[in-house]
């Protein structure tokens, strides 16, 4: 497997002896390994950046959802300020109204009175 010349030949022969040979079973059971294990390290990464995309989508679709929710929230603020502001007219003007009534009243209770005076009084003459 070395291609060893000259000077190397020696140190090739040197280190082969002194070294011992790397176990190629071994090697390549661990490269194998390796090699699962980066598959499903990638399968985990795409897995990953599928619920990525997945959870961005939803997200932007909740921002949006609560953009629509935050305008229709200022819209019905808005009405019910007007209707307080309507029923604070509208009782205003039912306090005016039940007042004349009142006045009414008793200017016609006043007029009836003198109406009957003026029954009586014709009576007697």
């Amino acid at each position: 497997m070395f291609a060893c010349y000259g000077f190397l030949t020696t140190f090739c022969t040197f280190s082969t002896s002194f070294f011992p040979k790397p176990n190629y079973l071994v090697l390549n059971s661990k490269c194998a390994e390796i090699e699962e294990e980066l598959k499903n390290v990638t399968n985990s990464l795409k897995s990953l950046e599928a619920q990525t995309e997945k959870y961005a989508s939803k997200e932007d679709k909740y921002e949006e959802e609560i953009k629509l929710l935050t305008d229709k929230l200022k819209e019905a603020e808005t009405r019910a300020e007007f209707a307080e502001r309507s029923v604070a007219k509208l009782e205003k003007a039912i306090d005016e109204l039940e007042d004349k009534l009142a006045r009414a009243k008793e200017e016609n209770v006043g007029i009836h009175q003198v109406l009957e005076q003026t029954l009586v009084d014709l009576s007697h003459l």
